[in-house]
């Protein structure tokens, strides 16, 4: 079920079922509404925003963002493969650099305790985006202010205010 805001009643939410067809159509617009949920759009503001606020905060999908972000740091801290690769070359030193913040964020993914949704959309692009400061080092966004406001998005009581 997913509590979607009432268009005839502001302020009140109807309870509709999660059909099929509603989750595949928010796994295929995934990237357009994480980033509309991790800029703070209300998940309530529609089906596909409520379907996918439901995915991203699922324990699996925590989990597997917390792979993500120890995966970069073990890739971080090996030296670089110069080989012919399809992925993004990482940047080493922001991300060693942001380490302490990138653990503490990771250590809010992985406890088994409720998360806003708006955290998780936030870690979500963060690596997922290859222009971000993760892959791009000419990206002018500070890796650790950025990493900072997703651990902080991620505390429901900070969210929610």
């Amino acid at each position: 079920m997913l509590l979607i805001a009432d268009p005839q009643r502001p302020g009140l939410y109807v309870a509709t079922p999660n059909r099929v067809w509603t989750r595949v159509r928010a796994r295929l617009f995934s990237a357009s509404l994480d980033r509309q949920l991790a800029d703070g759009c209300s998940p309530e503001a529609n089906r596909l925003l409520a379907a996918r606020a439901a995915q991203l905060v699922a324990p699996s999908t925590c989990r597997a963002l917390s792979r993500d972000l120890e995966h970069l740091i073990d890739q971080a801290r090996r030296p670089p493969v110069f080989t012919r690769s399809p992925r993004a070359p990482l940047c080493r030193r922001r991300i060693l650099a942001a380490e302490p913040e990138v653990r503490a964020t990771l250590t809010l993914l992985s406890t088994p305790r409720p998360t806003a949704v708006r955290g998780v959309a936030m870690v979500r692009l963060l690596v997922s985006d290859g222009a971000g400061p993760l892959f791009n080092r000419s990206c002018p966004v500070d890796l650790r202010a950025l990493v900072r406001q997703a651990a902080a998005a991620l505390e429901p009581s900070i969210a929610g205010a």
